[in-house]
């Protein structure tokens, strides 16, 4: 399993609208469920900074991901080109695999 994590700034009055697109049945996670070897998105809220969030998106494998940017490019900069205005910063932190032992 890998995650890939990203970090956002959500612009102010803005959470709602975020946790929709974002959260763990929102439309990005509905988007990348149309390939196999997506496995969950959670999203994550830090605890004394209100307006930063984090996504941890499970993938079975990088190819997976990797096949689903292939096939749905077009949709995956639809939903981004929708998403403009609620974030005000985002930063991909990388890809995590689960630590063995």
């Amino acid at each position: 399993m890998i995650y890939m994590v990203w970090q956002y700034k959500v612009a102010p009055d803005k959470q709602a609208e975020f946790e929709q697109y974002y959260g763990a049945d929102g439309s990005w996670a509905k988007l990348f469920g149309q390939t196999t070897g997506f496995v969950s998105t959670t999203l994550i809220h830090h605890t004394t900074e209100p307006m930063t969030y984090m996504t941890l998106d499970q993938w079975s494998d990088e190819l997976s991901f990797r096949r689903f940017m292939h096939e749905h490019k077009a949709a995956y900069d639809t939903l981004d080109a929708q998403c403009e205005g609620i974030t005000i910063e985002e930063k991909y932190m990388g890809t995590y695999a689960e630590a063995l032992g």
